[in-house]
Protein backbone atom coordinates (compact mmCIF):
# COMPACT_ATOMS: atom_id res chain seq x y z
CA UNK A 1 0.00 0.00 0.00
CA UNK A 2 1.24 3.75 -1.40
CA UNK A 3 2.49 5.89 1.34
CA UNK A 4 -0.53 8.40 2.55
CA UNK A 5 0.37 12.03 3.58
CA UNK A 6 0.09 12.78 7.15
CA UNK A 7 -1.44 16.16 8.20
CA UNK A 8 1.51 17.91 8.74
CA UNK A 9 3.21 16.54 5.44
CA UNK A 10 0.01 17.61 3.65
CA UNK A 11 0.53 21.30 5.66
CA UNK A 12 -2.95 21.97 6.98
CA UNK A 13 -1.84 21.05 10.58
CA UNK A 14 -4.05 22.82 12.90
CA UNK A 15 -2.88 25.50 15.73
CA UNK A 16 -3.95 23.31 19.04
CA UNK A 17 -3.23 26.85 21.22
CA UNK A 18 -5.84 28.55 18.77
CA UNK A 19 -8.29 25.94 18.72
CA UNK A 20 -8.26 26.18 22.52
CA UNK A 21 -9.07 29.98 22.35
CA UNK A 22 -11.85 29.91 20.10
CA UNK A 23 -13.47 27.04 22.11
CA UNK A 24 -12.45 29.21 25.67
CA UNK A 25 -14.48 32.12 23.57
CA UNK A 26 -17.25 30.14 22.66
CA UNK A 27 -17.52 28.33 26.18
CA UNK A 28 -17.34 31.15 27.80
CA UNK A 29 -20.97 32.78 25.72
CA UNK A 30 -22.59 29.96 26.55
CA UNK A 31 -21.65 30.20 30.30
CA UNK A 32 -22.71 33.69 30.02
CA UNK A 33 -25.86 32.97 28.26
CA UNK A 34 -26.59 30.55 30.99
CA UNK A 35 -26.04 32.41 33.93
CA UNK A 36 -28.67 35.04 32.34
CA UNK A 37 -30.82 32.68 31.51
CA UNK A 38 -30.64 31.49 35.11
CA UNK A 39 -31.13 35.04 36.56
CA UNK A 40 -34.48 35.59 34.66
CA UNK A 41 -36.00 32.09 35.43
CA UNK A 42 -35.12 32.75 39.50
CA UNK A 43 -37.19 36.25 38.77
CA UNK A 44 -39.87 33.89 37.07
CA UNK A 45 -39.66 31.44 40.22
CA UNK A 46 -40.45 34.65 42.44
CA UNK A 47 -43.35 35.70 40.53
CA UNK A 48 -44.88 32.16 40.22
CA UNK A 49 -47.58 31.06 42.36
CA UNK A 50 -46.87 28.11 45.02
CA UNK A 51 -48.27 24.48 44.16
CA UNK A 52 -51.39 25.23 46.49
CA UNK A 53 -52.25 28.68 44.66
CA UNK A 54 -52.74 27.22 40.82
CA UNK A 55 -53.20 23.45 39.82
CA UNK A 56 -52.76 25.08 36.27
CA UNK A 57 -50.10 27.05 36.37
CA UNK A 58 -45.98 26.19 36.35
CA UNK A 59 -45.49 26.21 40.01
CA UNK A 60 -42.39 27.50 41.88
CA UNK A 61 -41.57 23.89 42.84
CA UNK A 62 -41.41 22.81 39.43
CA UNK A 63 -39.57 26.15 37.93
CA UNK A 64 -36.95 25.06 40.89
CA UNK A 65 -36.15 21.91 39.57
CA UNK A 66 -35.91 23.43 35.83
CA UNK A 67 -33.28 26.10 38.10
CA UNK A 68 -31.55 23.44 39.79
CA UNK A 69 -30.60 21.44 36.45
CA UNK A 70 -29.78 24.66 34.69
CA UNK A 71 -27.16 25.10 37.90
CA UNK A 72 -26.04 21.74 37.21
CA UNK A 73 -25.11 22.32 33.41
CA UNK A 74 -23.84 25.73 34.72
CA UNK A 75 -21.19 24.10 36.87
CA UNK A 76 -20.54 21.40 34.35
CA UNK A 77 -19.50 24.00 31.98
CA UNK A 78 -17.21 25.73 34.55
CA UNK A 79 -15.41 22.58 35.31
CA UNK A 80 -14.78 21.65 31.65
CA UNK A 81 -13.85 25.53 31.40
CA UNK A 82 -10.99 24.98 33.82
CA UNK A 83 -9.99 21.57 32.52
CA UNK A 84 -9.94 22.90 28.98
CA UNK A 85 -7.94 26.07 30.27
CA UNK A 86 -5.37 23.70 32.07
CA UNK A 87 -4.98 21.13 29.62
CA UNK A 88 -3.31 24.34 26.94
CA UNK A 89 -1.08 23.15 24.64
CA UNK A 90 0.55 20.70 26.07
CA UNK A 91 2.10 18.10 23.54
CA UNK A 92 -0.43 14.36 23.84
CA UNK A 93 1.18 11.68 22.23
CA UNK A 94 -1.63 9.02 22.83
CA UNK A 95 -5.11 9.61 23.02
CA UNK A 96 -5.66 11.26 25.88
CA UNK A 97 -7.61 14.16 27.70
CA UNK A 98 -6.48 17.28 25.27
CA UNK A 99 -5.10 15.32 22.41
CA UNK A 100 -6.32 16.76 19.09
CA UNK A 101 -6.40 14.10 16.52
CA UNK A 102 -7.37 13.70 12.71
CA UNK A 103 -8.68 10.85 10.74
CA UNK A 104 -9.23 10.66 7.09
CA UNK A 105 -11.76 9.59 5.24
CA UNK A 106 -10.40 7.66 2.62
CA UNK A 107 -13.20 7.48 -0.16
CA UNK A 108 -13.84 11.06 0.33
CA UNK A 109 -10.08 12.34 0.24
CA UNK A 110 -11.76 14.19 3.65
CA UNK A 111 -10.01 15.49 6.77
CA UNK A 112 -11.67 14.76 9.66
CA UNK A 113 -10.51 17.26 13.14
CA UNK A 114 -11.36 16.25 16.86
CA UNK A 115 -10.37 17.32 20.25
CA UNK A 116 -10.82 14.40 23.18
CA UNK A 117 -12.46 16.51 26.24
CA UNK A 118 -12.96 14.32 29.31
CA UNK A 119 -16.51 15.11 29.27
CA UNK A 120 -19.12 17.18 27.21
CA UNK A 121 -18.55 15.82 24.01
CA UNK A 122 -20.86 16.55 20.98
CA UNK A 123 -20.40 20.36 20.24
CA UNK A 124 -18.66 21.31 16.92
CA UNK A 125 -16.34 24.34 16.49
CA UNK A 126 -15.15 25.86 12.82
CA UNK A 127 -11.73 27.25 13.02
CA UNK A 128 -9.68 28.97 10.19
CA UNK A 129 -12.28 26.55 7.64
CA UNK A 130 -11.68 23.14 9.14
CA UNK A 131 -14.33 21.50 11.57
CA UNK A 132 -13.39 20.93 14.62
CA UNK A 133 -15.27 18.32 16.64
CA UNK A 134 -15.30 17.59 20.38
CA UNK A 135 -15.54 14.02 21.77
CA UNK A 136 -15.10 12.46 24.70
CA UNK A 137 -13.39 9.58 25.76
CA UNK A 138 -16.95 6.94 25.19
CA UNK A 139 -17.61 8.37 21.75
CA UNK A 140 -17.96 5.77 19.01
CA UNK A 141 -14.62 7.15 17.00
CA UNK A 142 -12.44 6.97 20.35
CA UNK A 143 -13.34 3.99 20.84
CA UNK A 144 -12.98 2.61 17.44
CA UNK A 145 -9.09 4.16 17.71
CA UNK A 146 -8.22 2.79 21.31
CA UNK A 147 -5.00 1.39 20.68
CA UNK A 148 -4.07 2.35 16.77
CA UNK A 149 -1.12 3.89 16.08
CA UNK A 150 -0.62 7.12 13.56
CA UNK A 151 -0.98 6.15 9.69
CA UNK A 152 -3.47 2.96 10.79
CA UNK A 153 -6.08 2.34 8.17
CA UNK A 154 -9.47 1.12 9.92
CA UNK A 155 -13.26 0.56 8.79
CA UNK A 156 -15.59 2.22 10.67
CA UNK A 157 -19.67 2.83 9.92
CA UNK A 158 -18.93 1.62 6.62
CA UNK A 159 -16.09 3.74 6.06
CA UNK A 160 -12.40 3.43 5.42
CA UNK A 161 -10.62 5.56 7.41
CA UNK A 162 -6.87 6.45 8.61
CA UNK A 163 -5.79 7.55 11.65
CA UNK A 164 -3.54 10.56 10.94
CA UNK A 165 -2.19 12.00 13.61
CA UNK A 166 -2.37 13.12 17.23
CA UNK A 167 -1.40 15.94 19.10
Amino acid sequence: MPHLPSLKERGSGMDKQHVVEVFLRILDSKITKTEESLVSLERQIQDAPGAMQSHSDTSKYQLGNVAQGIRERLQSMKRLRAIVQGIGTRKCRNLEHGAMFTILDLRRDHEECYFLLPEQGGDSIEVDGQEITFVSAQAPIVLAIAGRIPDDIFEFRGRRLQFVNVD
